[in-house]
């Protein structure tokens, strides 16, 4: 039943209300209607919430798993969140990285294209598929890709450093070198291992003086590296012929790294030059 209500100003009408008298049993409808899309709406929300929870659980459970360098954990947690979470590329990255480090590069490629359909210019998912078609055997398609990269980033100093170690891979020392000096130049903070891989190429160089260099800024850099102070011992030894400088660099590799490569040989000449007696001027 409706009731109709006029409302006048100087006798002239100016609105109509209408006011609905419900019965007890609409009453209770209504009610029940409005109580089912309450129920219905905190439903959706909580399933909202739960599927988003578990989408960041799955996450951190990734991360951890990155940093723990467990490849399998990876990729675990990346198949679990993508079933709640499919947008989210970062779950592909697991799948990825894992594949990767179980030597796998072909599938891992496949992971690595998904997340580039969305994110094509993805610095880090181009780093690594690079990686992946190098390690697959695909180097026309590694070099193309590294290539890529750098030209979207030219200040990307990983990027340099990826395509080094093809070229130090492939022979290519020449590029290598180049490579590497840019990479130092674009780090955000001193690089001890690619001033120790310079200083490698340099020898192999025979370009002693900037070996030479190149090992002690390694050492300016982290001086508790057992490798670098036998390398620059074998350089006095062998090449500069000051083997008492020699000695002392070998002694401070065994020092650091007792078990580092070549350590019995190394031993035997610090224990040697400790045992000969050293020559003395004879009186006048």
């Amino acid at each position: 039943i409706w009731n109709g209500h006029t409302h006048k100003k100087n006798g002239q009408p100016i609105a109509v209300t209408y006011q609905r008298q419900l019965s007890a049993q609409q009453t209770v409808i209504y009610g029940a209607l409005a109580v089912a899309v309450m129920i219905a709406a905190m439903l959706y929300a909580a399933n909202t919430f739960s599927r988003w929870n578990k989408g960041e659980l799955y996450f951190y459970q990734g991360m951890i798993s990155w940093k723990q360098n467990r490849p399998d954990h990876m990729i675990r947690s990346g198949q679990l969140g993508i079933q709640s979470h499919p947008e989210r590329y970062k779950l592909y990255d697991f799948i990825a990285g894992g594949l990767l480090l179980q030597q796998e590069p072909i599938k891992a490629l496949y992971f690595f294209d998904k997340i580039l359909e969305q994110y094509p210019y993805r610095l880090n998912t181009l780093h690594y598929k690079a990686q992946a078609h190098y390690s697959a055997g695909q180097k026309d398609k590694a070099y193309e890709t590294i290539n890529y990269l750098i030209s979207l980033k030219p200040e990307y100093a990983d990027g340099y450093k990826l395509r080094a170690e093809f070229l130090i891979q492939d022979g290519n020392n020449t590029g290598a070198e180049a490579d590497l000096a840019t990479a130092i130049k674009l780090s955000a903070s001193p690089d001890a291992e690619l001033w120790h891989k310079l200083a490698v190429l340099y020898s192999r160089a025979k370009n002693w003086p900037h070996a030479e260099q190149a090992l002690l800024q390694t050492l300016n850099i982290n001086p508790n590296w057992a490798v670098p102070y036998r390398n620059l011992g074998i350089l006095y030894m062998n090449v500069r012929k000051e083997p008492n400088k020699a000695i002392a660099l070998f002694a401070k590799a065994l020092e650091l790294d007792p078990n580092i490569e070549n350590a019995a040989q190394l031993r035997e000449l610090v224990q040697r030059a400790v045992t000969t007696p050293q020559p003395t001027t004879p009186n006048k």
